[in-house]
């Protein structure tokens, strides 16, 4: 997230492209955003620059925060974790997952495989966002 830039996003498209020089991996992907995300980021439409424009100790002690407020036990790349073992579940295809993700499909099978059964549970999981009155937060808890 931190070297990510606006520019990055391709709304039309419905993707996020993190080129070598932003991976980690040293490899350009392209990356699906799902509805929700897209709810999300589309005020910011037309902004330049990085889209998380403090530094990376920053971004760990805001989510650190953020994790004590909610009361949820913080995991290293939890959101990165969460992501890949719910597209997993939801694309069933491990060389997909692993292209998307910046890993090997040996790496996706090893770590990732059946962490979530419930097919439902990652829908909702890419669904987390605000109801019609466009007040209130929805997400799940799991």
């Amino acid at each position: 997230m931190v070297r990510l830039k606006w520019q990055d996003i391709r709304f039309a498209a419905r993707t996020l492209v993190v080129d070598a020089f932003n991976a980690k991996t040293a490899s350009r992907r392209t990356v699906p955003i799902c509805e929700a995300a897209l709810m999300w980021l589309r005020p910011y439409k037309g902004r330049e620059g990085r889209i998380w424009a403090r530094t990376d100790a920053y971004w760990s002690k805001s989510l650190h925060r953020l994790h004590q407020q909610v009361k949820v036990r913080q995991q290293p790349n939890g959101l990165r974790h969460s992501y890949i073992s719910y597209r997993l579940t939801l694309t069933g295809d491990v060389n997909r997952t692993a292209l998307e993700a910046g890993n090997s499909p040996a790496m996706i099978h090893s770590h990732y495989h059946a962490l979530v059964e419930d097919p439902a549970m990652a829908s909702k999981w890419f669904e987390v966002g605000l109801e019609e009155d466009g007040k209130v937060v929805r997400a799940i808890a799991g």
